[in-house]
């Protein structure tokens, strides 16, 4: 498996000489009109100012239609299906290049358009909006590509700035969302279930993770999501096994084995229950509809 400093590196158009922080940015360009699925162990935000056809994240297709933000959290799978090449910036980091002890936020989770549970993955932008954005992404891809004293601490600044005002953008501008983003408690739930799923750990498990009682998550969660941690649990393990059928050239199988299901046939039997065609159907389905073809 690739490591997230050599995908950083590989992603990107136009970089900087030095790349001894886990953090990128660059602008999109033709590059992505050949885009195949991908998926990422970093955070990604990407501003679309021109461009037109669709951005599929997990599978779901969303129109492309300028000025636009797209936000990619670690484990997603995107790939983009264009008409006409797009411009724009985006920026890639890990979590701990944020360190966010010296603002408001504390955690990752704080950040409301990351780790979301049915929440759409864009953000439309007006035009005075995007002027700020673009004037913001210039200011990073500036200080990223000269290497001035306290190059990090200037880009990590930028970057908390950026999501600063993103935070403050995000309520009420998703078309066809609720305005208000889910509470911080839903989105480190799903951060903790996307980077620990091939554990198998138990809802127990999740709820010391966090510091809370099973029975407080439980109700908590269903309260604010409509599903049980059980439930969200298992929605992740069907996501994942899509994932993997489409982003990895394991077999039927070796997906099962992965997902801790012992028997492969039971796996199929399991994911044709809740997707509705077997592993190799839907496989084969998506790599034809998306004009993905294996190496």
């Amino acid at each position: 498996m690739t490591n997230s400093k050599e995908i950083l590196t590989n992603h990107i158009e136009e970089v900087a000489d030095e790349k001894d922080i886990p953090f990128s940015i660059g602008t999109l360009g033709k590059h992505c009109m050949d885009n195949a699925p991908h998926r990422h162990t970093f955070y990604e935000i990407l501003f679309l100012n021109a461009g037109k056809g669709y951005h599929i994240i997990d599978f779901e297709p969303h129109k492309v239609e300028p000025p636009i933000l797209y936000f990619i959290s670690p484990g997603q799978v995107h790939f983009w299906e264009l008409t006409q090449v797009f411009d724009g910036h985006f920026v890639m980091f890990n979590e701990d290049f944020l360190v966010f002890s010296s603002s408001s936020m504390n955690t990752i989770e704080e950040v409301s358009f990351f780790h979301t549970i049915g929440e759409s993955p864009e953000l439309y932008l007006d035009k005075a909006q995007s002027t700020k954005i673009t004037d913001l992404f210039r200011l990073m891809y500036n200080e990223y590509k000269i290497k001035e004293t306290n190059r990090t601490s200037v880009l990590r600044a930028y970057l908390h700035i950026l999501i600063a005002q993103l935070q403050r953008l995000t309520t009420g501008n998703r078309k066809g969302k609720r305005a208000v983003p889910q509470p911080s408690i839903v989105r480190k739930f799903k951060h903790l279930v996307t980077e620990n799923l091939l554990r198998n750990l138990s809802v127990q498990d999740y709820a010391d993770m966090m510091g809370v009682s099973s029975s407080h998550l439980g109700n908590t969660l269903k309260s604010l999501t409509g599903l049980t941690p059980a439930q969200l649990i298992h929605n992740e393990m069907v996501l994942e096994a899509k994932r993997m059928l489409i982003h990895t050239e394991l077999t039927v199988s070796e997906v099962g084995y992965r997902l801790n299901f012992e028997d492969p046939s039971y796996f199929s039997r399991f994911f044709k229950r809740e997707v509705g065609v077997n592993p190799l159907q839907f496989q084969t389905e998506i790599r034809e509809k998306y004009q993905i073809f294996a190496e």
